[in-house]
């Protein structure tokens, strides 16, 4: 690399670099996994670049695109884009990313014409969901070659930096991998869907499950999984008191899993009313397997309330 603005620093750390660079910019496969490496290419921002021509080098603290010339210290490079990095003379840790830093630009277009894009398709409409709907409401699509090595997946963005995505080609429940990236190791981590306007808002493991609650009429808030109670004790400080919360996990979730759930929540604040779909009452694996919109609702007109939990609790010796 020949760059004027090199000067001298030494990097320490440089994994925990790039995996901060990586989910911000594409990385060349060649160096995605960084093994000691003094330089990483990555695909400039400045020009469009789509044969990663940027090259960012820890050892001249420097980085150069052979496209464009977009050139400078490699140090203040990474403090624009929000990209924390340790020297042995300084630690850089963003609190927020700023408004200028260059963005994950993410494709919307759910019906590309493309082999993966129809098998996507597919599979969604296997599982019940209304393609016309989701195009409407969430920014989501099939992917084969993305910067972040997901090939196969379907990707369901969050925000500018926080997505979900979902393996779907390989359909064997040992190999139905999901993945959630966020760039701010402290944002709590959950999605909402607030379109609908109805009375109960139901409280989901998964983004699928959300969705179809979705297009059956409910709002819904996914917490990714029955342990991220944090996210939802975040969620409570802005839903709306007026509403209900109904928590409908999975059919593998069982009385000491809610319980467990609830008491983290209550130690963190005064929780609302809440209420629960019990594992016996749900007619399948999970919201999102269910086939039409009834379904649904016979299983949240069953809901209990968590107080209810003590009382089953004791009567099976707990």
């Amino acid at each position: 690399m020949e760059t004027r603005t090199s000067q001298s620093l030494e990097f320490t750390n440089i994994r925990d670099t790039v995996r901060e660079i990586e989910r911000k910019f594409a990385i060349d496969p060649v160096h995605r996994n960084w093994k000691g490496r003094g330089e990483i290419n990555v695909r400039c921002p400045n020009c469009n670049d789509k044969k990663y021509h940027l090259g960012l080098s820890f050892a001249k603290n420097g980085y150069n695109c052979f496209r464009c010339s977009f050139q400078g210290r490699l140090s203040e490079f990474l403090r624009k884009n929000g990209i924390k990095y340790e020297t042995k003379g300084q630690i850089f840790r963003s609190e927020a990313v700023l408004s200028d830093s260059f963005k994950i630009k993410m494709p919307i277009d759910f019906s590309r014409n493309e082999d993966i894009a129809r098998k996507a398709k597919v599979y969604m409409a296997a599982r019940g969901f209304d393609l016309h709907f989701l195009k409407k409401n969430f920014k989501i699509w099939p992917i084969t070659n993305y910067e972040h090595h997901y090939f196969g997946y379907i990707i369901i963005e969050l925000n500018d930096y926080a997505f979900y995505a979902r393996k779907f080609l390989d359909l064997t429940p040992a190999h139905q991998r999901h993945v959630i990236r966020k760039s701010d190791p402290n944002m709590k981590l959950f999605y909402t869907y607030d379109k609908n306007n109805s009375s109960t808002i139901l409280v989901v493991e998964s983004l699928f499950n959300l969705m179809k609650a979705a297009q059956y009429g409910y709002d819904a808030v996914c917490i990714f999984g029955k342990g991220s109670s944090a996210a939802f004790v975040d969620y409570l400080r802005t839903h709306d008191k007026n509403k209900n919360l109904c928590l409908c996990f999975d059919k593998d979730v069982i009385i000491k899993d809610i319980n467990r759930f609830i008491t983290r929540v209550k130690k963190a604040g005064d929780p609302p009313e809440l209420f629960y779909v019990d594992s016996e009452d749900m007619p399948c694996n999970d919201i999102a397997d269910m086939s039409n919109k009834e379904t649904l609702v016979r299983t949240i007109n069953k809901r209990k309330s968590v107080e209810e939990i003590y009382i089953n609790m004791m009567s099976i010796g707990e």
